[in-house]
C-alpha cells in the first residue's frame, strides 16, 4: 500500500505555476524553462494576494516595462481575470509610479546621457593626467580622481542594467559593459542576474540576495 501511494504521489500531476501581474492571472507553468532570466521569475513568490498568487507585477514592470516582446510574450500565455485586490501596499505604489511615468520622471534624457558620458572620460582622463604628474599630490589626486569614476561608473552601469539610460535595451546594456568592464572590472550580465532578484523581491529577506550582508550592511 505504501508502495502504491509513493507511486500514485509520482504520477501525480504537479500543480500549475501561476503569477498574477496587473489585474490578470498568468500560467507560468510551461514557461518557466525557457525565461531568460531564468529561475529569477519565480522570486515574485515573496508577495502574494488574498488568493495566494504571488503578485510580479512591479518585477515585471522593472525588468520589462520598455520590453515590446516582453508585453507580447505575456499576451500569449493562458490568462485568468485576477478575483482579489492587490495588497494595498502594492497597489498604492503602483499608482505612485503611473503618476510619476505621467510627469515624466521615466522618459530619457540625451543630453543628460552626453553628460554623464563626457563626465566619467574627464574623470578618467583627469586621473591619469594627476598620475602621470607623479609625486605625493599628483598620486593622490590621481587615486581620489579614479575612486570618483568607478563609482560614478556604478551608477551609470545600474542605469544602463535599467535600461534606463537611453530607453533602447541594446544600446544601454553595452554602455552598461563598457561602464562595468572599464570602470569596475566586473561583468554587467552577473551583475544584472544578481540585481534581477533583488528586484523580483525586494527587501524580504530569504529572496532579496541584496538582504544576505544584513546585520552588517543593509542596502
Amino acid at each position: 500500500q505504501s508502495t502504491w501511494g509513493t507511486f500514485q504521489n509520482t504520477m501525480a500531476p504537479s500543480p500549475r505555476k501561476e503569477i498574477r501581474i496587473f489585474d490578470n492571472v498568468y500560467d507560468i507553468t510551461d514557461f518557466l524553462h525557457v525565461h531568460p532570466a531564468g529561475s529569477v521569475i519565480m522570486y515574485a513568490n515573496a508577495y502574494k494576494d488574498q488568493d495566494g498568487i504571488s503578485d510580479a507585477t512591479e518585477a515585471f514592470s522593472e525588468f520589462h516595462g520598455r520590453s515590446v516582446a516582453a508585453k507580447k510574450v505575456l499576451a500569449l500565455l493562458p490568462k485568468r481575470p485576477a478575483r482579489g485586490k492587490r495588497q494595498e501596499v502594492l497597489a498604492a505604489f503602483q499608482e505612485w509610479r503611473e503618476k510619476l511615468k505621467a510627469e515624466g520622471y521615466f522618459q530619457p534624457d540625451p543630453y543628460h546621457v552626453a553628460f554623464r558620458i563626457v563626465e566619467l572620460i574627464s574623470l578618467f582622463l583627469f586621473g591619469l593626467l594627476m598620475f602621470w604628474k607623479g609625486g605625493i599630490v599628483g598620486t593622490c589626486l590621481g587615486v581620489l580622481l579614479h575612486g570618483l569614476f568607478g563609482g560614478r561608473c556604478g551608477w551609470f552601469q545600474h542605469e544602463g542594467g535599467h535600461n534606463s539610460l537611453t530607453g533602447n535595451m541594446f544600446v544601454d546594456k553595452h554602455l552598461q559593459a563598457l561602464a562595468m568592464g572599464i570602470g569596475l572590472g566586473s561583468d554587467g550580465n552577473a551583475w544584472n542576474r544578481v540585481h534581477q532578484k533583488h528586484h523580483a523581491a525586494p527587501q524580504k529577506i530569504g529572496f532579496d540576495q541584496d538582504m544576505e550582508v544584513t546585520p552588517c550592511v543593509g542596502f
